[in-house]
């Protein structure tokens, strides 16, 4: 199927990829759950969806294979065990990673209402063990669905399937927090701004503010500062590397600010630190 309309929406689904899908005028029981439309998907080839759904929150699971989804103005890769939260009247953008795989992307997929969910109002990700149990939970609602005689136990799935979506998605304010420190960890040198952190987060910084203190009790600049110095301290005990390199490798604007700073944290300087706790230089004697 192709659908593209004048209002930017691009539906494209080849004819190699095939879809299960559980709607709430078939089955009441869903909205009840406060879900709209769920399904479970196994794409290839050629799939990419394009559409802002006012309203409508989309919760997208990935059971095996590789896809990509847009959040904000970055694509993110979606690997097994993959979640991603894209809320109501934002862009909703995903594909396939390689159309060219001959393994399927699995993905399950659950549209909300977005009444229902007023605590998450911003892109989310994170990655879920029960992304096999949703697979299976679906594909047994998808049954039901065909069985107009299965009100009872169609409810029970139901029920199951928004608490199972509830289990993915409970750390979904402290995965955005975890990204953003192996961000951090991973970039370093780079001269961070908490803007820049919210952005790399997609929170408002007055949000990243908040679940900082919250989770880390720390600001985000005070976190971003533990975090280099507990780097230069892993360096200056692991390595041969020089003061100078230490302090370019961690994000500090000079060796001495650099100094000034450890020296604050760890109640000694750099240098005297490197010959107390690393094993070459322990032995060696002080040089003035």
């Amino acid at each position: 199927m192709i659908s593209k309309t004048a209002n930017n929406t691009i539906i494209l689904v080849g004819e190699d990829c095939q879809e299960w899908i559980c709607c709430d005028s078939l089955l009441p029981a869903l909205a009840q759950q406060g879900i709209w439309l769920a399904g479970y998907s196994e794409l290839q080839h050629l799939y990419q969806i394009q559409r802002v759904l006012p309203g409508i929150d989309t919760l997208l699971v990935t059971v095996s294979g590789q896809g990509m989804v847009k959040l904000a103005e970055h694509w993110q890769m979606q690997h097994a065990g993959d979640w991603v939260w894209l809320p109501s009247g934002s862009p909703v953008q995903y594909q396939l990673a390689d159309p060219d795989t001959t393994t399927p992307w699995q993905l399950c997929w659950i549209l909300f209402y977005s009444t229902t969910t007023p605590t998450l109002s911003s892109y989310q990700s994170g990655t879920t063990d029960q992304a096999l149990q949703l697979k299976l939970l679906l594909q047994f609602l998808y049954n039901e669905q065909q069985n107009p005689k299965a009100d009872q136990s169609s409810t029970l799935c139901c029920q199951q399937l928004q608490l199972l979506t509830q289990r993915v998605r409970q750390h979904s304010m402290v995965a955005p927090l975890e990204q953003l420190r192996q961000r951090l960890m991973t970039s370093l040198a780079k001269a961070w701004t908490v803007a820049a952190m919210a952005d790399s987060a997609f929170l408002s910084e007055r949000q990243l503010h908040r679940l900082c203190l919250q989770h880390w009790g720390h600001t985000p600049k005070h976190y971003l500062q533990l975090l280099r110095l507990r780097q230069a301290a892993m360096l200056l005990t692991s390595t041969s590397l020089s003061i100078e390199q230490i302090a370019e490798r961690t994000g500090f604007s000079n060796p001495y600010h650099f100094s000034t700073v450890f020296k604050a944290h760890y109640q000694q300087p750099p240098g005297l630190y490197r010959r107390q706790k690393h094993p070459l230089f322990i032995s060696q004697p002080q040089v003035n």
